[in-house]
């Protein structure tokens, strides 16, 4: 929207395919996490400039697509 908030997190990566980002401060209105929340991503594949894969937070998952915005610029 008006891109006046933001997510700031910590980030430790697992493996070369998988990160552990822990939330730090949110300013974004009504995001459903709080400070604290640690999300687990993990990329299972690469194609065509889009990693798959997907974000587990507790017991749920959720599958996620990221684009890579270096490789759409080119």
């Amino acid at each position: 929207g008006d891109k006046k908030g933001y997510i700031r997190s910590s980030i430790k990566w697992v493996n070369s395919c998988s990160f552990k980002a822990t939330l730090k401060e949110c300013t974004v209105p009504d995001f459903p996490l709080k400070p604290g929340a640690v999300m687990l991503v993990q990329f299972d594949a690469y194609k065509k400039g889009i990693w798959y894969g997907k974000v587990t937070i507790g017991e749920e998952s959720v599958p996620i697509e990221y684009v890579n915005v270096s490789e759409k610029k080119k």
